[in-house]
C-alpha cells in the first residue's frame, strides 16, 4: 500500500447559511478527496470545530448567532486553527477588507460571487500544504 493511499483524508467544513450557496460549495468539492462537513450558524461551525481538526474552513461572514470574525478571532486562541476561505456578499470598505485579509488565519478572501476555478485553486493550494 502506497503512502498516499494511507493518508488521511483533508477534512473541511463549510459554514453558510444560505442553503444555496453551500450546496454549490458542496459541488465545487465534489471531485476533490476531501471529507466535507456543513454548518449553518457560528454556534454550530464552532462545535464542530472543537470536535474535529479540520483542515480547511470555507466561511461566510454574516451567520447568524455568532459571525465569521469571531469565529476567526476564537480560532486564532487555538493550539492548530484552520486555515480559513472567506466568502461573502458583504460590501465593505477597503480598509476592513485588507484588515480581515492580514488575519494570521485567513488564507484567502472571496466576495460572493465568485470564480469557482480560482477558489478551488486557493483550495488545493491550502490542503496541499497541511
Amino acid at each position: 500500500m502506497s503512502a498516499d493511499a494511507e493518508a488521511p483524508r483533508k477534512k473541511v467544513l463549510i459554514v453558510d447559511d444560505d442553503v444555496p450557496m453551500a450546496g454549490l460549495l458542496q459541488l465545487f468539492f465534489r471531485f476533490e478527496d476531501v471529507d466535507l462537513d456543513l454548518a449553518a450558524t457560528g454556534s454550530e461551525a464552532l462545535e464542530k470545530l472543537a470536535a474535529d481538526d479540520v483542515d480547511l474552513l470555507v466561511l461566510d461572514l454574516m451567520l447568524p448567532e455568532v459571525g465569521g470574525l469571531e469565529i476567526i478571532r476564537e480560532l486564532q486562541q487555538r493550539k492548530r486553527s484552520p486555515a480559513i476561505l472567506v466568502i461573502t456578499s458583504q460590501a465593505g470598505d477597503a480598509t476592513s477588507e485588507e484588515r480581515l485579509r492580514a488575519e494570521p488565519n485567513v488564507a484567502g478572501y472571496f466576495r460572493k460571487p465568485f470564480d469557482q476555478q480560482r477558489f478551488l485553486q486557493a483550495a488545493r493550494a491550502i490542503l496541499a500544504g497541511r
